[in-house]
C-alpha cells in the first residue's frame, strides 16, 4: 500500500514539473507600441495607447513583458529592420502589438507615429510620409530575432490591393508565424485590446481571437471593414501554447492570407 501512494505521488510530482516546465518553454515575452497624441499630426488623436494597454492588462499573468513605449515614446525605428535603420525593438519579443494611425500610399503601408523617432516635427511642415515618422512595410523584416506574433491594429496593413504591396508585405515575414492586421480602414475602439487579450487568455486561437475581437467593435461606423491574417500554415492554429519556433520565410505554398468583413 505504502509503496502504491509513494509511486502516485511521484507520477503527480513528474506531471506537475513537465506542465510547468512546458508553461515555461512558451511563456511569451510581449512588447507594445501605441500612440493617442497625434499633436504634431495631420491626423486626430487615436485610442492607440490605450489598446495596447488593455491588451497586456489582459495577458499580463502569463506573458513576460519587455516594454510598452506609447505616445512620443513609440517610434517607427523600434519597428524597421536594421539595415533600413531601425534598431530591432520589435523583433526582440515574441508577441508584439502596434496601435495608432497606418496610413497607405500606391506602392506600400506605414504605421505612422507622432513623434519623428524622439523628435517632435510638425507633420503639416515636413509632409505625412517621411521616413522619420514611418514605419514603411518594404523597410520590416520580423522573425529572425524572437517576434512570431505581430498584431497591427492599424488601417491597411495588411492590404494586398496591388503586386507590389503583396511583396512588401511576403517579405516581412522572415520568421514571423502570424501577422494580424486590416486589410481596410478600421476603427480604433481600445475595448476591443480587452477583448482579444481576455479570448487570447482564454487559449482561442490567436487569429481568431483577433478577428473575434473585431467583429464585436468594428460594426456601425458607417463602412466596411475587413481583418487580413497572414502566416505560416504550420501556425494556423497557435495559442497562448504553442511553440516560439521560428516560421520558415513566407513561401506561397505553405504561407495563407485570409481577409474576413467583419462589418
Amino acid at each position: 500500500m505504502k509503496g502504491t501512494v509513494k509511486v502516485g505521488i511521484t507520477l503527480v510530482i513528474v506531471i506537475l514539473l513537465m506542465l510547468g516546465l512546458t508553461s515555461l518553454a512558451f511563456a511569451w515575452s510581449t512588447g507594445y507600441l501605441g500612440v493617442s497624441n497625434y499633436a504634431q499630426c495631420g491626423y486626430e488623436d487615436r485610442a492607440g495607447r490605450q489598446y495596447v494597454t488593455n491588451l497586456h492588462n489582459e495577458i499580463k499573468s502569463w506573458t513576460s513583458n519587455s516594454y510598452i513605449k506609447t505616445d512620443n515614446n513609440a517610434w517607427a525605428k523600434h519597428m524597421i529592420v536594421s539595415q533600413s535603420g531601425g534598431d530591432g525593438t520589435a523583433d526582440s519579443v515574441n508577441f508584439f502589438a502596434w496601435s495608432g494611425h497606418g496610413l497607405t500610399t500606391t506602392n506600400y503601408q506605414t504605421a505612422h507615429p507622432n513623434s519623428a523617432n524622439g523628435t517632435l516635427l510638425n507633420h503639416g511642415t515636413y509632409g505625412e510620409l517621411i521616413s522619420d515618422y514611418n514605419a514603411r512595410t518594404f523597410e520590416i523584416e520580423w522573425g529572425p530575432d524572437k517576434m512570431r506574433w505581430a498584431t497591427m491594429y492599424t488601417c491597411r496593413f495588411g492590404s494586398w490591393s496591388n503586386t507590389t504591396k503583396q511583396n512588401y508585405y511576403k517579405k516581412m515575414f522572415k520568421g514571423l508565424r502570424l501577422l494580424m492586421a486590416f486589410d481596410t480602414v478600421m476603427y480604433l475602439d481600445s475595448r476591443e485590446g480587452t477583448e482579444y487579450g481576455k479570448r487570447l487568455t482564454n487559449g482561442q486561437y490567436i487569429r481568431t481571437a483577433f478577428v473575434d475581437a473585431a467583429k464585436i467593435y468594428q460594426k456601425n461606423h458607417g463602412f466596411t471593414v475587413k481583418t487580413a491574417v497572414g502566416g505560416w500554415n504550420s501556425a494556423w492554429n497557435d495559442t497562448r501554447y504553442s511553440s516560439t519556433s521560428r516560421a520558415p520565410n513566407w513561401s506561397d505554398s505553405s504561407f495563407t492570407r485570409q481577409v474576413t468583413t467583419v462589418s
